[in-house]
């Protein structure tokens, strides 16, 4: 089958889920990975990024992975499917949702799905995404809500020690 009609076929709304992991198991093979025109790339991405397939955060009931291990196959999809035309415009406002998302998610989960497709992806090679994203990304991560760090408390002033005995105080040195 060609890549543009595995691509047709994931498209199908009542695609089974053991469907669609065949489906995108068999466009991950490295050769169609290479030979893989641009047009269907970006047509991939576009289907990956619309129908949320590289994480579903409600699994179906027969799912029998861990959370973990459906964190790094989405990574991975992400990698393979989504990271080599992420830097195009047309994918910047679903890309924004995607880390949006991700970024409003709780950890471990969030962290982990950030690490292993931004910060150490499995090709080894960051998504060369647009500088808005970048910035949007490292935003929404700054403004993540977290715990308040926690600010070491002063001593009281006669806790201090008494630097003027130090040899290197000048006070020292003078005598």
């Amino acid at each position: 089958m060609s890549d543009a009609t595995l691509i047709a076929e994931l498209k199908e709304p009542a695609l089974p889920a053991d469907a669609r992991e065949l489906l995108l198991g068999e466009l991950r093979d490295t050769g169609r990975l290479r030979d893989r025109t641009a047009e269907l790339r970006h047509d991939l991405c576009a289907e990956v990024l619309r129908r949320s397939l590289y994480y579903d955060p409600n699994p179906d009931e027969r799912e029998h992975r861990t959370p973990q291990e459906r964190i790094h196959q989405a990574a991975d999809l992400f990698t393979w499917a989504v990271a080599p035309v992420a830097h195009d415009e047309q994918h910047r406002h679903a890309l924004l949702e995607v880390f949006h998302w991700f970024c409003r998610q709780q950890p471990p989960a969030s962290n982990l799905w950030i690490e292993r497709t931004v910060l150490a992806p499995v090709s080894e090679l960051p998504p060369n995404l647009p500088v808005a994203l970048w910035q949007e990304l490292v935003r929404d991560l700054l403004r993540r809500p977290g715990p308040t760090p926690r600010h070491p408390r002063q001593r009281p002033t006669s806790a201090r020690p008494d630097r003027s005995r130090h040899p290197g105080h000048p006070a020292v040195r003078r005598a």
